[in-house]
């Protein structure tokens, strides 16, 4: 690829996306509508993840997933090892705005997001998408993102029928940390080494500070690594959760994540031509917002009040910890010596997360305390978000 008028066939790999009913937080919409825009651009563009059986809903419950709104198809079977056990890969495709989505099945490596044996599961979605990759036409990088896929480079650079096959020989791997958090690394015991089936000679490059750790694996063995912005990249470099070294060592350099603005933005707000027309435009979308929250909570809240409005997922480097401890003076009316706000949060965390269970348990509390200026609602409601 030495024409720089040639578009690269590039392959994105995530453990989340947007539309595919796999969405834990915002790890999906930028890979997915980072996948569409290359595409614009001209890219042949594809896309690897799991199609996990079963997920939580808004009340934590398992629940199996339908997939018959989506026309999925039979691709391939692949067969690869994962520790001692031989295990098969259903291979599964589809077709959206010009994007090609594979996705990886089976019941015991692909259960249910982010729940499970994690070191199991990033091995199986590596050999996974590299065994494809070997099946498919002509890819010139893999564009990993977070630590779920940090194996990809490690296996290709460590087994010969990856490296020493002429189809995939040449690959480039570029990786996007999403979150570098302690929680978020995907760190395992190093008595798990032998899980990997790599050689002995390639335990320095999977093992940092006495543990495996597949976000330090993706960092060096990558060709390219940046973050989610320019800042994110600057906390990193200064803070590294322990990577700090290693991330100054790969010159890890941030990229802003962008947004599909025809998905988030209101319609309403697609024609607007003046300032006095977006602030009527805004006017009535928080009105109806607040309808909503009063039908969903019972909560009435006020028109005139300032209303802060937060969606996210609850997990650490969220920043709840900035803000919650004070929740109480940014309720409070101007004339007691608060801001006179009304906060309204919507979210979720994951089961196995202590810290995100922490401050969901802060919220509940709060909506308890605070009467109806702080609104706490669980659960992910993507549309009331927008």
């Amino acid at each position: 690829m030495n024409d720089s008028s040639i578009k690269p066939n590039v392959l994105l790999v995530s453990a989340e996306l947007k539309t595919f009913k796999s969405r834990a937080g915002g790890l999906g919409p930028a890979v997915e509508e980072l996948a569409y825009s290359l595409a614009k651009l001209g890219c042949k563009v594809s896309v690897v993840s799991l199609l996990y059986k079963y997920r939580r809903n808004d009340k934590d419950e398992i629940e199996e997933i339908d997939y018959s709104d989506i026309k999925l198809e039979d691709l391939a079977t692949l067969t690869f090892w994962v520790g001692n056990e031989k295990v098969h890969a259903n291979v599964k495709k589809v077709e959206k705005n010009g994007v090609t989505f594979y996705f990886l099945e089976n019941e015991k490596m692909a259960t249910l997001l982010y729940e499970g044996d994690g070191l199991q599961r990033a091995i199986f979605l590596a050999r996974g998408t590299l065994d494809l990759v070997k099946i498919l036409d002509g890819i010139d990088i893999i564009h990993l993102n977070d630590a779920h896929t940090g194996l990809i480079p490690l296996f290709f650079k460590a087994e010969y029928r990856y490296y020493g096959d002429p189809k995939i020989k040449n690959l480039k791997f570029a990786y996007t940390i999403h979150n570098a958090g302690k929680a978020y690394q995907q760190i395992f015991d190093k008595e798990r080494f032998g899980e990997l089936g790599i050689g002995e000679e390639w335990r320095d490059k999977v093992i940092w500070e006495d543990k495996i750790n597949l976000t330090y694996i993706a960092v060096i063995l990558s060709d390219i690594c940046n973050t989610v912005s320019p800042d994110y990249a600057e906390t990193l470099l200064k803070n590294g959760e322990g990577l700090a070294e290693i991330f100054k060592t790969k010159k890890v350099f941030g990229i802003t994540n962008g947004i599909d603005v025809d998905y988030w933005r209101m319609p309403d707000f697609k024609d607007v031509k003046t300032i006095k027309e977006l602030k009527d435009k805004k006017k009535m979308a928080k009105k109806e917002l607040l309808k909503e929250i009063e039908k969903i909570k019972g909560d009435k809240l006020s028109e005139e009040k300032l209303t802060i409005v937060i969606p996210r997922r609850f997990a650490d480097q969220k920043g709840f910890e900035i803000f919650l401890p004070h929740s109480d003076i940014i309720v409070k009316d101007r004339e007691e010596g608060g801001i006179g706000a009304q906060l309204i949060i919507l979210g979720r965390a994951a089961l196995g997360d202590p810290i995100g269970r922490k401050w969901i348990e802060i919220c509940k509390k709060l909506d308890e305390e605070l009467g109806s200026n702080f609104v706490f609602i669980y659960g992910f409601n993507e549309e009331l978000a927008k």
